[in-house]
């Protein structure tokens, strides 16, 4: 008869191994793809294909092919702004950088920029993966606010600043509305849903499990890759 850990064993191995052999291959961004068409074929080429299975961006950002992709379209941010804990007061700012950088968010009420607010300035570094949290506080309930993200003092956005509205106050009627969903293998003919959810304008999304389709887990080299090209969707980022 079996002891307990010598099962738990077993079960950890067959899961492995499961893993493995029905791990579904990336599906290739096709390169019209605006961005992510050239740079999904270099990720799976470097790090995709790496047998080092907890290394991220830090492997690849010296590489000339990575300067050159990122200086070509001229990407401030590898991911993000991806926006979430909001509150009646507050809210926070996830962003990744293609290196080390410094990064800020401004904040003002929609339809008037003349009075700004600003979270701390952070440096986004190698052993976070270059990712750092903005976090802005003091804010109104249901308001709407707009705002921008410095990159080394330089803003991200070229034209249109995008919104958020803070939820309402304790005990404030409100309407609104909030999506969620599941299952969100990355599937470059079906990301169009990014759009058909935004067009929807819910308050917020709530992404409840396979956002990505991670299947093999042993490797979070293999991980941030797959989010790596879904946060550089043109639907997501949208």
């Amino acid at each position: 008869m079996m002891n307990k850990s010598f099962t738990v064993l077993l079960s950890v191995l067959c899961l492995m191994i499961s893993s493995q052999v029905l791990a579904k291959k990336p599906i290739l961004t096709p390169e019209s793809t605006p961005v992510l068409g050239e740079f999904d074929p270099y990720l799976l080429e470097t790090l995709y294909a790496t047998d080092d299975n907890d290394t991220g961006l830090v492997s690849i950002v010296e590489q000339d092919r990575f300067k050159e992709l990122i200086d070509k379209h001229k990407l401030q941010l590898f991911g993000g702004p991806i926006l979430g804990c909001v509150t009646e007061s507050s809210a926070r700012f996830w962003v990744r950088t293609p290196g080390p950088a410094k990064v800020q968010a401004l904040i003002s009420k929609a339809g008037d920029w003349s009075v700004i607010k600003k979270t701390r300035i952070k440096r986004t570094k190698p052993d976070n993966d270059y990712v750092t949290l903005l976090d802005i506080k003091k804010l109104t309930p249901s308001t709407s606010y707009t705002y921008d993200i410095l990159v080394d003092g330089k803003s991200v956005y070229k034209g249109h600043r995008p919104q958020f509205r803070t939820y309402p106050a304790k005990g404030q009627k409100a309407v609104f509305e909030v999506g969620f969903g599941g299952g969100a293998r990355y599937t470059p003919g079906k990301e169009y849903m990014w759009d058909v959810i935004d067009s929807y304008s819910p308050l917020a999304f709530l992404f409840l499990g396979d956002n990505v389709y991670i299947d093999l887990p042993q490797s979070r080299t293999k991980q941030r890759v797959h989010y790596y090209r879904r946060q550089l969707r043109p639907e997501y980022q949208r």
